[in-house]
């Protein structure tokens, strides 16, 4: 992943999750633990996580970069 990309708009909305990280779209109806939220100008990143209310944690498992 390009420098200016990881240290822009992914770090920008990774602070943002750790405040709001239901603004996610759920992985799938129904489910709220795992969600993926977009970044980049244009969306061509993409962000998967789990979330976990009861122990007030974001894990993230999957970052990819189509850019």
């Amino acid at each position: 992943m390009p420098e200016d990309v990881r240290d822009g708009p992914l770090l920008e909305r990774l602070i943002e999750l750790l405040h709001a990280p239901w603004g996610a779209v759920a992985e799938r109806p129904g489910q709220s633990m795992v969600r993926h939220a977009f970044f980049g100008e244009t969306g061509q990143g993409m962000l998967t996580f789990i979330l976990n209310e009861e122990t007030q944690t974001l894990r993230i498992i999957d970052i990819l970069w189509a850019g």
